[in-house]
Formats: C-alpha cells, structure tokens, sequence
C-alpha cells in the first residue's frame, strides 16, 4: 500500500515536471526565435570565444552578413583578417583587436571587409573581455552590426557636401568677377 502511494507521488510529480520542462522548452524556443528574428532585422550578428585565440562560435547572423556559408566553422582571427578584412584596414583592425585584449575593456572597431562574393561591406564590432574567477582573462563576446547602408549614406552625404561646397565657390567667384567687371 505504501509503495502504491509513493509510485502514484512519484508519477503525479514526474508528470508536473515533464509538463514544467515543455512548457520552459517551448518558452526558450520562443525566445530563441524572436532573438533571431531581432538579429535578422536589425543586421545584428553575435560572437564568442571562450579563450582568446580559440575557436569562435558565430551565430546565424554573423553568416548571414559575412556571406559565409554556415556549414563552415567560424573563421579564427588571424583568418579573418586575412581572408575578410580589406588590406587597407587590416592593420588598424589588428592593433584596436590587441589593444582590446590587453585592456580588456570594452572595445570598439569598424571596419570594411570582403563577402565571398567580392562585394565590400562595412561593420561595427563591440565586444569585451569577461575575466575568469581569478581575475585571469577569459572569454571574449561581442556583436557585429553590418552597417554598410549607414556607411554609403554617409560617403554619398560627404560627396554631395563637397560638390556642392565647389559650386558654392565657384558661384562666389563669379559673382566676384562679376562685380569687379562692372566698377
């Protein structure tokens, strides 16, 4: 008799947690999604390692901006510079990379790089160092914005400033010579 009640005890509170394991699977299924989802809109993709130098975890995202197929491992950071930043950019990247591990601060770098498919993109990184338990370095995450609209605006906008900067002068100077011819 006691070992029936117990049996029925044990299977009603297996039933409650079974339920309460779905129900918090199906919750973090959810916010998984809409993570994605947020990072898919905003052109958002995050990154970690868990030791400096060792292999990276990309999330979809980061694929999806890098035109990376997501079948390959994430490219460590001597690859990525190498492979995905432009040359021109590339030493500048490195050092404000170094600089962030050393610091181990919050660190702040754009940056052109190359898709697979030859087009150039342009992208912000933010990451930080997070120190072990003995104050030792750690794991370093971080985020990629892709920003290469924000980037064309600005170029375009500085492009447009200049001309008509040029035209501003050269009206000036004609209206100067004009005057000068009426005296």
């Amino acid at each position: 008799l006691y070992r029936s009640r117990l049996d029925k005890t044990l299977k009603g509170l297996n039933a409650r947690l079974d339920a309460e394991v779905r129900e918090r699977t199906a919750q973090l299924e959810a916010s998984e999604a809409r993570l994605k989802e947020a990072q898919r809109i905003a052109r958002v993709g995050d990154w970690s390692a868990e030791e400096p130098g060792k292999e990276i975890l990309w999330s979809d995202g980061l694929y999806e901006i890098f035109g990376r197929d997501r079948s390959r491992p994430a490219p460590r950071r001597e690859e990525y510079l190498r492979d995905m930043v432009l040359p021109e950019d590339r030493e500048s990247v490195r050092a404000k990379m170094e600089a962030g591990l050393v610091t181990g601060g919050p660190n702040s770098i754009e940056h052109r790089f190359r898709r697979p498919d030859g087009s150039i993109g342009w992208v912000r990184l933010e990451s930080r160092q997070h120190d072990d338990d003995l104050g030792r370095p750690g794991s370093v995450r971080g985020i990629v914005q892709d920003i290469t609209l924000q980037k064309s605006t600005e170029l375009a906008l500085a492009e447009l400033n200049a001309n008509l900067e040029r035209r501003v002068e050269e009206r000036a100077t004609a209206l100067f010579e004009s005057e000068l011819r009426l005296r």
